[in-house]
């Protein structure tokens, strides 16, 4: 068993922009295949430039706000309850709206290909 509060958790830069802020409750090791579990905040304006991962697949769940993910040129507009997954290579961004803060909790999973 492991309980992790998030009022107990420091946060840390993510690593594709290091003025968004995460809060990692699971890392890789803690659960077989699970490579992280973490909450972001992105601020009006923020973004999370382009990249992909090899091998992982990731999953966002918005909790709060409006933002923008783009995948491999597809634009999707994300808003709160919304939940996407992102398959292995794809090329993928996100962009906080305006309006207020963006509030994700985010996966990565170890994909089994």
């Amino acid at each position: 068993m492991k309980k992790v509060s998030l009022a107990s958790l420091v946060g840390e830069p993510v690593s594709h922009d290091k003025s968004i802020t995460k809060h990692v409750f699971l890392r890789n090791g803690d659960v077989p295949h699970l490579t992280n579990f973490s909450r972001a905040v992105l601020r009006p304006g923020q973004a999370v430039s382009e990249h992909a991962h090899d091998g992982m697949v990731e999953i966002f769940f918005v909790v709060s706000g409006r933002g923008t993910l783009l995948i491999d040129g597809v634009t999707l507009s994300l808003t709160a309850g919304d939940c996407v997954v992102v398959e292995p290579g794809e090329r993928h961004s996100l962009t906080c709206g305006e309006g207020g803060d963006l509030e994700l909790i985010y996966l990565g999973v170890l994909s089994q290909e």
